[in-house]
């Protein structure tokens, strides 16, 4: 095998397993929001997790909706993620494409830390929320923005790194 071949199944391996991550990560996930679904319709259950679920969510019927919308861009950016996956194992891992759905996943995790602050405001509009409640929100909404901080950032290393590519392979 050729060293050419031999960094494209290299690509392919790594492209594999990330898949697998996602994939795992996609069904864990699901397993959580569905969970919480169910939980949500069985509030006044006599255990302890229920006491605290109902400590955090305060109204659950109202909260599953907002869950849901949350579960939908957490699946929007899995979806941005496993393309990156298929460029990765194209060898096209410094691409616009790459650095496109990195912005994506960037403006998909800014709604779901925008739409955890419309839930603080909504439950204290309500006035139906706990200090506890308030911070998980804000904690939420700050670990996604985080994220955001985070895939823009690769967003501009992979434009930049494609630039350079495509400048040192216009000078060769």
């Amino acid at each position: 095998m050729d060293k050419n071949q031999l960094q494209v199944e290299k690509q392919h391996k790594l492209s594999f397993r990330l898949k697998l991550v996602a994939g795992a990560v996609a069904l864990i996930g699901l397993a959580v929001f569905i969970m919480f679904t169910i939980q949500s319709f069985t509030v006044g259950a006599e255990d302890p997790g229920t006491l605290y679920f109902n400590i955090l969510t305060v109204h659950p019927k109202i909260n599953i909706y907002f869950t849901w919308v949350t579960a939908i861009f957490c699946y929007a950016i899995l979806f941005q993620f496993w393309k990156i996956t298929d460029e990765i194992g194209k060898d096209n891992s410094f691409s616009k494409e790459n650095a496109r759905h990195f912005h994506q996943m960037t403006i998909l995790s800014v709604l779901v830390a925008v739409q955890y602050l419309i839930r603080i405001v909504a439950f204290i509009f309500l006035g139906e929320t706990t200090m506890i409640s308030v911070y998980y929100r804000a904690g939420m909404s700050l670990i996604f923005m985080l994220f955001a901080v985070l895939t823009e950032a690769l967003s501009g290393l992979v434009l930049n790194a494609y630039l350079m590519k495509q400048e040192q392979d216009l000078t060769i």
